[in-house]
């Protein structure tokens, strides 16, 4: 493969006018706009480090030629050299190197790699760990099918890492299930927790849990500082940040098993799960728990279910009274299930559920219900913020959308939330361009499923 500098070359070329900039001066969106494009300078170095460090393993491999080229630099395997001379860490080495791997192994015309990965890795469109995601994905299926790779870089340009991660995991669940379930088998062996004293005699834990151990752990964690962080609300400054409330929130658990004549009877915990009917009925497919970037597969929610109460989302329905109008004043625990689904978190800022209130758009004192079109979740500094500044918050047909005051936009145009401005970034939307809240439109946002199968 012919290594080529020229997308390196075009993206320096592209920031150049940033040269000289004071950036105390750039206002939030230059700044965004900037940071974009910086970042393909960062990607397309990458792809050249690379290239270059796929060659050094090339030069390593016990059948070279000649005498090893890392042992002759002293190192025991290509990885250490790449991550001492690249100043890299350990496992950016390991990723760039398999990066590497996948560029030669990809059809090369006229010196250029022709596959969908090789070509977007080497443009710098998409970084690292992304194409890390893709290759890993790609291997664990054996897929060869240029079109799913296609799909596959289409999905890493349009998703976060995490709903790459994700997508990645539904993908082999659904192509091949028994991957998955290896897969599971393999964390499940490698979880561990250990605990050692630091020099100054603090004692640091390091831990690694398989999703379907984490998901009680972390769901009755997140509740325990939430609800510490609502109890210190009004009182400045706040006693404990969110990190210590964790702390404090572990050893409440120990303490309390410490006493706990029967510590294995009853439900220990409440674990929201999404899964689709069909999937639970076959048994292959995965299940997404709040809380967590890891899908589980079916036969793990089933073994889940045994020990914690695992809780489906029901929008609606006869066995839970999501809709109570002016009945009461606070929202239910089924509301706010119900409103985390649709919300998937701060519906501003995107913050974890535990970390949101269930807020009034319309306020109780003023003739607000509590019902879910007049409910929406939003953290402590979002809500506040709102309230200060004079957004409006508005529902239709299930979407929240969000109104600047004149002073922010003149033409108050609605803003979508956390959630739908992650999906128009996968397609967007007129909406976005200003149509009024509840406009009915033919288009729907594409699932990252149908981004793989465009």
């Amino acid at each position: 493969m012919r290594i080529s500098t020229d997308a390196l070359v075009d993206a320096v070329t592209d920031v150049a006018g940033l040269h000289g900039t004071d950036a105390s001066r750039l206002t939030g969106e230059q700044a965004a706009h900037w940071l974009a494009r910086v970042s393909k300078v960062r990607h397309a170095a990458d792809a050249l480090i690379a290239g270059l460090a796929q060659r050094i393993e090339e030069l390593s491999a016990p059948d070279a030629p000649s005498e090893r080229f890392d042992r002759s630099r002293g190192f025991s395997s290509p990885a250490q050299l790449v991550s001492r001379v690249g100043n890299l860490t350990p496992a950016d080495a390991g990723k760039l190197l398999g990066i590497g791997r996948a560029l030669v192994a990809a059809p090369v015309e006229r010196g250029e790699p022709t596959g969908p990965l090789a070509r977007a890795v080497s443009a710098g469109e998409i970084g690292t760990e992304k194409a890390s995601i893709v290759r890993r994905c790609m291997d664990e299926l054996g897929e060869a099918d240029i079109e799913f790779e296609a799909g596959l870089v289409r999905a890493a340009r349009a998703l976060d890492i995490p709903g790459l991660r994700a997508l990645c995991l539904r993908e082999v669940a659904r192509r091949n299930h028994e991957a998955m379930l290896e897969r599971e088998r393999r964390q499940r062996a490698s979880r561990s927790l250990r605990f050692f004293t630091e020099p100054d005699g603090m004692v640091a834990l390091h831990g690694r849990l398989d999703p379907a151990t984490a998901a009680p752990v972390r769901a009755w964690i997140d509740a325990e500082v939430r609800r510490t962080l609502a109890d210190q609300r009004d009182l400045p400054p706040a006693e404990r940040d969110p990190a210590q409330a964790a702390a404090d929130a572990l050893a409440t658990m120990a303490r309390h098993m410490l006493g706990c004549e029967d510590p294995a009877a009853g439900v220990k915990t409440t674990v929201l799960v999404r899964v689709s009917k069909e999937e639970l009925e076959s048994g292959v497919g995965v299940a997404e728990c709040d809380g967590l970037e890891t899908p589980v597969s079916i036969q793990s929610l089933r073994a889940m279910a045994v020990d914690a109460e695992v809780l489906p989302v029901v929008m609606g329905g006869g066995s839970l009274p999501l809709d109570l109008g002016r009945a009461r004043r606070l929202f239910t625990r089924a509301q706010r299930l119900a409103l985390a689904q649709r919300d998937g978190g701060c519906a501003r800022c995107g913050a974890p559920v535990a970390r949101c209130d269930v807020h009034h758009i319309r306020w109780w004192s003023r003739g607000g219900g509590t019902d879910l079109d007049n409910g929406v979740l939003l953290c402590v500094g979002c809500h506040h913020r709102l309230h200060d500044f004079g957004w409006d918050v508005k529902v239709r047909n299930g979407e929240v959308w969000f109104i600047p005051p004149s002073a922010v936009d003149p033409e108050r145009k609605p803003q979508p939330s956390h959630r739908m401005r992650l999906r128009l970034e996968r397609d967007p939307m007129p909406a976005v361009d200003g149509r009024p809240p509840g406009e009915s439109t033919d288009r729907q946002p594409p699932s990252p499923e149908r981004l793989v199968a465009a």
